[in-house]
Order: C-alpha cells, then structure tokens, then sequence
C-alpha cells in the first residue's frame, strides 16, 4: 500500500466534507417543512403521525408527562443497542464527542438545563405555535417540529440523529401541541422536564464515564 493511500485526509478535505453536509442540512431545514405545511393543507394533517400517541391524552399533566417520557426511554434502548451493534459489525472508528472537552459541571449544565429550556423554546414552542396559529392540525404541528428537532440531532451524527433525535421529536412535539390547547405554560413545563429526564441518563453516564477516566490516567 501506498503513503498516498495511508495518508490522512487534508484539512481542506474534511472541511469540505464538512461544508457539504451543513449546506445539505441547511437545505433540508429550509425545505421540509415548508413541504410538510403543504401537504398538511390537503391532506389528513398528518394523524398517522400522532394517532398511536393519543392514548396518553386521558392523563392529567404529570402522569402524561411520566408515561410519555418511559415509553420515549424505552424505545431508544433497542435502538442505541442496534447503534452498538452496528458499529461493533462494521468496525466505525469512534470519533470524539462534542461534549468529551466540557467539564461535568458544563454537561449537566448543558443536558439537564440549557437544552430542555432552550430546546423546547426553539423546536417545540416556536415551531408548533406558529403552525398552530396558521390553522394547521396537530399531527402537522408534530411533524414538522420533530424533522427540525431531529436534523439539528443528525447535524451531530446519524447515530444520534436516529437514537434521539427521531424518537425525541416525535414525543416532545406530542406532548407540547396537545397540551398547548389547554395553555403555554403547561405545554412547556411538560415538554421541558420530559426533554430534562430523558437527558438525566445518558447526562449521568457522560460525567460518570469522564470521572472514570481522569481517575484511571491519574492512576
């Protein structure tokens, strides 16, 4: 084999990569939806999409908020193991985290308090009163915020877009449009302390992982 063929990619190389894919983002942000409106104004506003979570609906405030938040939990757990799988399988280098350089004061700062309030502000209560105020359906409400809550987690990777920005989005933006018909603040209470228990495990094993390991190198 080659030194060409061995030799690490060129900084101009991965920032082009880099480039590339958040043009690609930006572009699926602008269009998507904008076409998921559209379709929501002919046809069935998208029910398909929350008909299986409107069993929750008969609950009061905190057990909704519990139950949808177990069931969001549960059905990550296959797929962050499928993820485990899959990498194992394939042999995919593991490339270092966002959150590897922050303190564990930042990550519990930035998992269980800025995102569950910022977060929901941004891709919940923007998105979905916005929509909502155009006179759109709640499935379109749920829709189109799940696909932006979603990208913006795929701009991290597609392990996580797919572990937790998909399931993530579909059940935070459930659970803000319906309770948004009864008021703003329950909406965002519900929506932001399910985001912060959903972010309390993996937040914990970071800080645990981080500890682990700068106890071992100071060994």
């Amino acid at each position: 084999m080659s030194e060409n063929e061995n030799a690490e990619p060129s900084v101009d190389e991965n920032g082009g990569k880099s480039g590339a894919r958040q043009a690609l983002l930006i572009c699926a942000a602008l269009a998507a939806p904008a076409l998921i409106v559209w379709l929501g104004r002919y046809t069935n506003q998208h029910e398909w999409a929350v008909g299986w979570l409107r069993r929750y609906e008969r609950f009061s405030p905190w057990p909704f908020c519990l139950l949808i938040t177990l069931e969001g939990f549960a059905v990550k757990i296959p797929l962050f193991f499928a993820r485990v799988l899959i990498r194992k399988a394939v042999k995919v280098p593991k490339k270092k985290g966002r959150f590897e350089d922050k303190s564990s004061a930042e990550l519990a700062f930035i998992c269980l308090l800025f995102a569950p309030i910022v977060e929901t502000l941004l891709f919940q209560a923007l998105i979905i009163g916005a929509l909502k105020w155009m006179g759109l359906g709640l499935g379109t409400q749920v829709v189109a915020s799940a696909f932006l809550f979603a990208l913006i987690h795929f701009g991290e990777s597609i392990a996580v877009g797919v572990v937790a920005g998909i399931p993530g989005g579909l059940y935070l933006g459930f659970a803000f449009a319906f309770w948004l018909q009864d008021s703003f603040w329950t909406a965002f209470w519900v929506t932001a302390v399910s985001h912060f228990l959903n972010n309390l495990f993996p937040a914990t094993m970071l800080i645990w992982r981080k500890h682990r390991k700068k106890k071992a190198n100071a060994d």
